[in-house]
């Protein structure tokens, strides 16, 4: 649980500034609806894995990747 927030968490933070950039040039209400499209479209993904086989390693590398999307995608919210 730890390396999947931690994921989260890098990338939420790593994403911060150019995000915030790119609302100054694209403005925030598309920068918004952009943003939550995605990172609704990521959760669909996340839920997926479900059907990934649980005994490997594939299932955690999987979320892990997600989650780190998850987080960049939420870090335009702030500067949005």
């Amino acid at each position: 649980m730890g390396i999947l927030l931690g994921a989260w968490l890098i990338a939420y933070g790593v994403f911060q500034i150019p995000f915030g950039l790119i609302g100054d040039r694209i403005g925030a209400r598309l920068l918004l609806t952009l943003l939550v499209v995605c990172w609704s479209l990521t959760l669909l993904g996340v839920a997926l894995t479900v059907w990934l086989p649980p005994a490997g390693t594939q299932a955690f590398v999987a979320l892990l990747i997600l989650r780190f999307v998850f987080g960049g995608f939420q870090a335009g919210v702030f500067p949005g």
